[in-house]
């Protein structure tokens, strides 16, 4: 069975978070980080990474990074902030500017779980969709899946057990 590592990219414990609980519960041995848990500060711009292959920043990266590395199916929860990422979660992305054209995170699944505040959960999953859609591009992202929440409706028990099942497959 594959590996799976669930990360919330949110800054709070709320209906992203939910999710991943719920999908943690029916997946043996997946593991949830929050990555408002670690101390991941704002990319320099410095450019240090270009050359070194690594980041100049001495902070909690590495520890998300070995983790990710660790797994094969990597479940990414994001929530939708003004029809994008939020900025917490693209604060990580940035941070991974080292992996730009080294291919590091090529072999990794991906599954995005974009949660919004919107009734249409449709709109959602458009915005999100274009708003990962050059990370996926220039880290060279295999997302095998996406799905996505109204965080004004109550948790979609339905949508989740695909996930599950999904994942089990």
């Amino acid at each position: 069975m594959n590996k799976v590592l669930l990360i919330s990219g949110s800054n709070r414990d709320c209906y992203s978070y939910k999710i991943l609980k719920e999908i943690q519960k029916n997946i043996n041995d997946a593991k949830i980080i929050k990555l408002k848990d670690y101390n991941i500060e704002l990319c320099r711009g410095c450019l240090f990474c270009d050359k070194n292959a690594k980041c100049i920043i001495d902070d909690d990266l590495f520890k998300v990074i070995n983790q990710i590395l660790e797994n094969d199916i990597i479940v990414f929860a994001i929530p939708n902030y003004f029809g994008g990422m939020s900025g917490f979660f693209k604060n990580f992305i940035d941070r991974l500017h080292y992996m730009y054209k080294r291919s590091t995170l090529k072999d990794k699944k991906i599954i995005f779980i974009y949660v919004g505040a919107l009734e249409d959960d449709s709109i959602t999953m458009e915005e999100m969709t274009k708003s990962t859609h050059n990370i996926e591009k220039y880290l060279e992202l295999s997302v095998i899946n996406r799905y996505s929440f109204s965080s004004r409706k109550e948790l979609d028990m339905k949508k989740i057990k695909n996930i599950i099942s999904f994942l089990k497959s």
